[in-house]
């Protein structure tokens, strides 16, 4: 077998156990995760204002609408709602890992007529570490898949706050989130190696 052949054989195998890796190993899931108590499957769901000292604080939760809620804020299993345009409504997970994490998912601003949206996930309750940020404007309603990737560390809180651009009217907005764990380069070069060793046995045989 020419090494070309050998080469393109260990590059489809490698990103074949590479993306089973990946689906196999889910950290945490926004929906399937969410809970009416505070903490459960690593979920929290917070009210914060960077300016306020006495932030961040837990929400109430409304078991009759199945969300938790502050004034106008909510979350629910599959989206969110902007409190105001200067305290932020987070779905808050705490990291049960070190390494590197992809999170992903779709978001969907749904009315027609809403104000707007300012969308971030950070890590730590610090504008600082904002990791990835998008805005949506009012008619945007069109779902869009979404991912980032960054390092964490076990006990790290990895916010995904939502905040109102210009008003909070009918900003009712479809978030979900999964979070999964990202190979090292190190541990792909090794399912490498594992994989031009398997295929130079069967080359031998």
């Amino acid at each position: 077998m020419k090494t070309k052949q050998l080469l393109a054989m260990v590059t489809v195998w490698v990103a074949g156990l590479g993306a089973s890796a990946l689906a196999a190993t889910i950290y945490a899931d926004s929906q399937t995760g969410f809970s009416s108590t505070q903490g459960a499957n690593g979920w929290s769901y917070m009210m914060w204002n960077p300016a306020a000292p006495w932030s961040p604080f837990g929400m109430t939760w409304d078991g009759t609408n199945n969300k938790w809620y502050d004034s106008a804020g909510g979350i629910w299993a599959t989206g969110t709602h902007p409190h105001s345009t200067d305290w932020y409504v987070v779905r808050e997970w705490t990291s049960t890992v070190t390494g590197i994490i992809a999170v992903s998912g779709e978001l969907q601003l749904y009315p027609a007529e809403a104000s707007g949206v300012i969308v971030k996930i950070l890590k730590g309750y610090d504008l600082g570490q904002t990791q990835w940020t998008e805005t949506l404007a009012g008619g945007m309603n069109t779902p869009q898949a979404y991912s980032t990737s960054f390092g964490v560390a076990t006990g790290d809180k990895v916010l995904l706050a939502i905040i109102g651009n210009g008003g909070i009217s009918n900003d009712g907005t479809n978030w979900t989130a999964q979070i999964t764990e990202v190979p090292e380069p190190a541990m792909l070069g090794l399912m490498a190696l594992g994989g031009l060793a398997v295929l130079q046995r069967r080359r031998r045989a």
